[in-house]
């Protein structure tokens, strides 16, 4: 438990800020060219609820390389201006 010498009692870590330094992955992909962002290098699958026909569907590595932050950015981005977000680096996939 970590104390602060100006608070008259320590406050308790909670469980989920002991890895708050590590973002978790997320996917940000432009359907109409099939683009996806790149913001790092591929680190592991992320599980997603795409709709609800499809479920729970697993995406890759590969796709799932930007940071959840990101990800929440380029949305406010889209739903602003209607368009790709430009704040992020796009691949294709063949690339």
């Amino acid at each position: 438990m970590r104390t602060d010498p100006h608070r008259r009692y320590p406050r308790p870590t909670h469980p989920r800020h002991r890895h708050r330094h590590r973002c978790r992955p997320a996917a940000v992909r432009w359907l109409p060219d099939g683009s996806y962002a790149v913001e790092r290098q591929p680190d592991a699958s992320i599980t997603v609820y795409e709709s609800p026909d499809a479920g729970l569907v697993e995406i890759s590595a590969e796709i799932a390389r930007v940071a959840s932050a990101a990800a929440r950015t380029a949305v406010v981005e889209y739903v602003t201006t209607g368009q790709r977000p430009t704040s992020m680096r796009w691949q294709h996939e063949e690339q």
